[in-house]
């Protein structure tokens, strides 16, 4: 084959390659209007008693969509061009996974309930969903972590610290690091939802 033929055929292969997989440079796009580039986000909302939960996704939600490149996040709302209100509707931590032999709870099922709204300032509504539901499972005792998960590695502990603690402690230490997870899925969901393309 010549030298310009190559040059044709590898032209059409990168076209292809790149042309339909769905791949986009995280900060190269967004589904918002031209006109909203600047959004700000107010300190969760929580309907819930755990008073905890409310920070975290607040902290979560500005990290993710100030690492998102597509926009700009302002800290005061007469800078913003749109406004994201996010509420915690519901936040329930229960047994999921029991020993038949002891009825001693071997996994929590941890599920999380939001609701958003991305209007601009003007209100018009850009993006709105009621009811986003996460999930995350958390171990209970010792005997159920397994420290080759991903989940565990992002928990802070070492596999060596889980021999040292009691169940309860484990659990405690799991069950913050399930929150942790929760609240950055809904924030990723989020962004990817209001303000990612979708393919």
């Amino acid at each position: 084959m010549s030298r310009g033929r190559w040059s044709k055929v590898f032209c059409l292969a990168v076209v292809a390659l790149t042309s339909g997989c769905g791949y986009v440079f995280q900060g190269s796009s967004s589904i918002l209007p031209s006109s909203v580039r600047k959004i700000y986000i107010p300190s969760v909302s929580n309907s819930t008693t755990d008073a905890r939960i409310s920070g975290s996704l607040t902290e979560a939600l500005r990290d993710r969509f100030d690492r998102g490149g597509v926009i700009s996040l302002v800290d005061n709302l007469s800078e913003a061009d749109a406004v994201l209100e996010v509420r915690i509707r519901q936040f329930q931590s229960g047994a999921m996974t029991s020993s038949s032999a002891t009825n001693q709870a071997l996994q929590v099922d941890n599920a999380m309930v939001v609701s958003g709204v991305l209007r601009r300032v003007s209100g018009q509504v850009l993006w709105t969903n009621p009811e986003m539901r996460v999930f995350r499972g958390s171990a209970a005792t010792r005997g159920a972590v397994v420290t080759s998960s991903a989940e565990f590695a992002s928990s802070g502990l070492a596999a060596s610290d889980v021999l040292s603690l009691n169940d309860r402690e484990v659990a405690r230490s799991q069950q913050q690091s399930a929150l942790l997870g929760l609240v950055d899925t809904a924030a990723r969901k989020i962004f990817e939802e209001a303000v990612a393309p979708s393919f």
